[in-house]
């Protein structure tokens, strides 16, 4: 009696070797998307582990006085902070995420099959998706923070819109300024006291400034690159606007987050 051999590939359950470095990856992945996507400073995170590899390139104004100060040297240098504990976190999820799924490719291609492919394709479209996916999610994730505490910049707008500050004060509970009315008089430095550097939730950051056409500037505590601005006149953000006094790039994108207030990027998102 003839039989015939299907020439249908059968279903192989994977090997425990390929098994653990695809759960190893897709677990390692998992986690970058959770991370990127509610932690504030994971951006900067993200920039300063490329500058500490090499992968992202300093470029300041002025090289050699940078150099000469050591200012370049101290940028590069990672600390043990809370910026130094992430870049370490990400290199080793990053690191043991890769490994695992060089390991579960290789193997994929030494002993093909219908579930090793399945495997090692989502594997690949996830690594790839989470790398074009960062701008994005950072947008995302810093809309989504300064929305939620939008009312605190509206207590500190309120107080500074009738009668902007000429000596230093409090603005809020728990927030001071100071002002130097002779050399910057539209320029305030906010000290908030229960402040911490690279903060996991977005808040106020360290100046805020009035233009000309009176409108207010606030600094974000974890995005570099961005910034809250509030319009009393019901006027909109001018993208290619430059921001001399804060030293930031022309404004590229402005979000409106409500009447009068709006998200602005300045340049590329960290």
């Amino acid at each position: 009696m003839l039989r015939f051999r299907s020439s249908t590939q059968r279903w192989r359950f994977p090997a425990p070797g390929m098994l653990f470095a695809s759960t190893l990856s897709l677990v390692c992945l998992l986690a970058l998307f959770v991370w990127s996507a509610t932690d504030a400073s994971f951006g900067m995170a993200r920039w300063k582990a490329g500058v500490c590899t090499g992968l992202e390139r300093l470029a300041p104004a002025a090289p050699e006085v940078a150099d000469g100060l050591g200012i370049t040297g101290a940028i590069a240098e990672l600390q043990w902070n809370r910026l130094g504990k992430r870049v370490v976190l990400l290199g080793a999820l990053m690191t043991a995420g890769l490994v695992a799924s060089c390991f579960a490719v290789v193997s994929c291609l030494q002993k093909p099959s219908t579930s090793r492919g399945l495997i090692c394709g989502l594997i690949v479209v996830g690594w790839v998706a989470w790398v074009i996916a960062q701008p994005a999610i950072d947008a995302w994730r810093i809309r989504r923070q300064v929305t939620e505490i939008l009312p605190h910049f509206e207590t500190v707008a309120a107080s500074l819109s009738p009668q902007w500050p000429s000596e230093p004060g409090t603005i809020a509970p728990g927030l001071d300024y100071y002002v130097n009315a002779e050399r910057h008089p539209d320029f305030l430095m906010l000290q908030q006291r229960d402040r911490v550097r690279y903060p996991f939730h977005e808040g106020i950051g360290l100046t805020a400034r009035r233009d000309k056409q009176g409108i207010i500037h606030f600094d974000l505590a974890a995005a570099a690159n961005a910034g809250v601005e509030f319009h009393p006149h019901g006027t909109a953000p001018a993208t290619g606007r430059g921001v001399p006094e804060q030293f930031l790039p022309p404004v590229s994108s402005a979000v409106r987050l409500k009447e009068r207030w709006y998200l602005v990027q300045y340049g590329a998102m960290q």
